[in-house]
C-alpha cells in the first residue's frame, strides 16, 4: 500500500520464490532497511519509488536473479554491500543525487557490464566493483567531482580495458 513508510530489517529475507516487487505510484516509502530483500534469489525486477532516500546496507544482497533495478533520484549514497552478489545485474545508473558509492556496493556483480558515475559522486569505496568481471565500460560525467577511489575498487574487472579518471581525482588507494 502507498501508506508504507519503511520496509523493516530482513522483512523479506530469503523469500526465495519472490519474483517481483511493485509499489503504488503515490508511495511514501522512504526507507528500505538492512537485509530487507537479501537472498531473494528469484527476485528479477524491482522499481523503487522515487520517494525512497535511504537503502540500508545488504538490502539486496545475493538477489542473484535481479536484472532490472532503478535507483531513485533521491538516494544520497549507494550503501555498503547493497547489491553484493547480484550476479544477474547487467547495467545500473547511479542517480545524480548520490555523493558516495560505499565499500563493496557492487561486489561480485559478475554480469555488470556498464556503469555511469554522475558528477555528484565524490568517493568510490573499497571493493566497490570488485570482481565485476564483465564490467567493460565506466563513464564519468564531464563535470565530475570524484576525489577518492578506495583500494581494490576495480579489482578483477577482467573486461575493463581502459579507464579514464576525471582530473578531480586526488587519491587512488592501492589496487
Amino acid at each position: 500500500p502507498s501508506s508504507v513508510r519503511s520496509i523493516g530489517k530482513s522483512a523479506f529475507y530469503e523469500c526465495v520464490n519472490l519474483e517481483e516487487v511493485a509499489f503504488e505510484k503515490n508511495s511514501i516509502l522512504y526507507l528500505i532497511e538492512f537485509n530487507s530483500f537479501a537472498f531473494c534469489r528469484s527476485l528479477e525486477k524491482l522499481l523503487i519509488p522515487p520517494s525512497v532516500s535511504v537503502i540500508d546496507p545488504f538490502a539486496f544482497h545475493e538477489c542473484s536473479s535481479l536484472k532490472q533495478m532503478q535507483i531513485p533520484q533521491s538516494l544520497i549514497k549507494v550503501e555498503f554491500s547493497v547489491f553484493k552478489g547480484c550476479t544477474s545485474l547487467c547495467k545500473i545508473k547511479i542517480p545524480q543525487s548520490a555523493t558516495m558509492i560505499e565499500d563493496s556496493a557492487f561486489y561480485f556483480c559478475i554480469n555488470l557490464k556498464e556503469i555511469q558515475i554522475p558528477s555528484s559522486v565524490k568517493t568510490i569505496g573499497r571493493d566497490a566493483f570488485h570482481y565485476c568481471r564483465k564490467l567493460s565500460k565506466i563513464t564519468f560525467a564531464n563535470n565530475s567531482t570524484l576525489k577518492t577511489i578506495g583500494s581494490n575498487a576495480f579489482r578483477y574487472c577482467l573486461s575493463l580495458s581502459k579507464i579514464v579518471f576525471p582530473p578531480t581525482v586526488v587519491q587512488i588507494d592501492e589496487f
